[in-house]
């Protein structure tokens, strides 16, 4: 088994350098990173869906999807994330109790009494500190799992709040879970970065073949190839998105505006802009413009902007944009 620390917090090279390792090479792995103010997605859920845009926005957080399902969760430099790649028979690859209790016994010797949830969570009195996930390829099982450690709550609850009706999809749906911090509960107070070490030589001494990896300048090129070409796309985060409805209706000076957008794929498919805030002729003008273009901040922005040119203060346009979201 090769075993890697990995030395950067940037979400798209770490899950671009999971699925590298999950294909390319035959030997198990276990590896070890962090991301820096994140939001990651699970494979098959509607993104926009799962995150708090405006404050995601203008707090700077990045969002990413991962390779497997399961639910959203929320990434910054206290939470530490373990990845188990397994080589297996075909039909027997999932297995999660293999994954979680040597990380649930390592705890344990820590001195902190975790449990497993129903769901595949870890559990420590009561609330969620792991929240983990598997994707098979071939006959390889590629197995992840979040620590909470020593986050930031606060800015992760306010990352993953969402305003329910505004987005109607067959996405799968995050279960959101009361969280809490490893460190609170240790005895003996460590750094997360001392946290990380132990943990890693304490799987590593669980497994008698275990050896230190780095990754080859061969191995970087072709993880930060799959960071440009997929994991850092609007096309993976937010087109991959499956099809779904969005309806908003929000006051601005005093008037309203309703919006509808059918969306597939994050193209905006068609779309119904109502009410006494834009006349009928400039509610037909913005609808109709919006058709086909992408479903994100920046082209929602410039199609406002030439729609209403000059007629729109900053503020009045920022909450327009925002209303779309």
């Amino acid at each position: 088994m090769i075993c890697i620390l990995s030395n950067t917090d940037d979400p798209y090279f770490n899950l671009a350098a999971e699925e590298y390792l999950l294909k390319n090479p035959d030997e198990e792995v276990f590896m070890l990173w962090q991301c820096d103010s994140a939001i990651v997605t699970g494979k098959h859920q509607n993104a926009l869906a799962e995150i708090n845009y405006p404050y995601v926005r203008k707090n700077g957080i990045k969002v990413a999807r991962r390779l497997s399902g399961g639910g959203t969760v929320f990434h910054d430099k206290g939470n530490v994330n373990f990845t188990f790649i397994r080589n297996g028979e075909k039909g027997k690859l999932v297995d999660y109790e293999r994954h979680m209790i040597p990380v649930i016994n390592i705890l344990k010797k820590m001195g902190i009494n975790v449990q497993p949830g129903n769901k595949n969570e870890i559990f420590l009195e009561g609330k969620k500190i792991s929240g983990n996930a598997e994707h098979i390829y071939k006959e390889r099982i590629l197995h992840h799992g979040t620590l909470l450690f020593d986050s930031d709550i606060d800015r992760l609850n306010r990352a993953i709040k969402v305003i329910p009706g505004k987005y109607h999809d067959k996405a799968v749906r995050s279960n959101r879970s009361n969280v809490t911090n490893i460190m609170q509960h240790l005895d003996e107070k460590i750094t997360v970065e001392e946290f990380r070490i132990r943990l890693f030589h304490d799987v590593m001494n669980l497994n008698p073949d275990a050896r230190l990896y780095h990754f080859s300048s061969t191995d970087l090129l072709n993880v930060n190839h799959l960071v440009r070409q997929k994991y850092s796309t609007w096309e993976w985060i937010y087109g991959y998105s499956p099809a779904y409805r969005f309806e908003n209706r929000i006051a601005l000076e005093g008037k309203v505006i309703n919006i509808k957008l059918d969306v597939g794929n994050g193209i905006i498919r068609s779309a119904a802009v109502s009410g006494d805030l834009l006349t009928a002729s400039q509610a037909k003008l913005l609808a109709g413009t919006l058709v086909r273009q992408k479903h994100n901040e920046s082209q929602i922005r410039r199609i406002i902007d030439s729609c209403f040119r000059n007629q729109l203060y900053n503020d009045m346009m920022g909450k327009m944009v925002e209303a779309f979201f």
